[in-house]
């Protein structure tokens, strides 16, 4: 996590984004979107963002407005009702296979609970002066989350996560 103090016009905190995908489980994704009920044979999934703080910071500051072309990873969240068993082998938190297309028409939707937006950041940056100075020295790329409703045969596949062994010397 990349975590730093702002100073803006609803006063003084400290904010918090994730720098790897790892720290966006399946579990905090689905407690984002618990209250959102998901009609059948759709899905909610999460796109993530990877950008650096100066350059959304610098993106909202000048003429360009929605400039920022990143690559996103969609995550699945959850799932309406479906007969289809492949849907139904999804964890929360795998990666999908979606096209982009698909994801670039699906319905837009609102964790109440999502502290990893774009819009929050430049919310809570309103009137800090300093911050774009203070972002052009942080190493770190972070994740912005938004959220999506895609009709589930929009899935063409998921990753399932790499497990780490260990090589034994026994």
């Amino acid at each position: 996590m990349l975590q730093f103090e702002v100073n803006g016009k609803a006063g003084k905190q400290v904010v918090k984004f994730p720098t790897t995908l790892t720290e966006l489980s399946g579990d905090f994704l689905t407690s984002i979107c618990k209250d959102i009920e998901v009609a059948d044979n759709h899905a909610i999934v999460c796109l993530c963002y990877r950008e650096t703080i100066a350059n959304v910071l610098f993106t909202a500051s000048s003429k360009k407005k929605n400039s920022i072309t990143t690559a996103v990873v969609p995550k699945f969240v959850k799932a309406g009702n479906t007969d289809n068993d492949f849907i139904k082998g999804i964890m929360s938190g795998n990666t999908l296979v979606v096209p982009a297309s698909d994801l670039a028409l699906g319905y837009h939707v609102t964790g109440a609970n999502n502290p990893y937006t774009i819009n929050y950041l430049l919310k809570v940056s309103d009137g800090d002066t300093t911050l774009y100075q203070k972002a052009l020295k942080f190493e770190d790329v972070v994740y912005f989350i938004e959220f999506k409703i895609i009709p589930t045969c929009n899935i063409k596949g998921y990753y399932t996560p790499i497990k780490k062994y260990e090589a034994s010397n026994k």
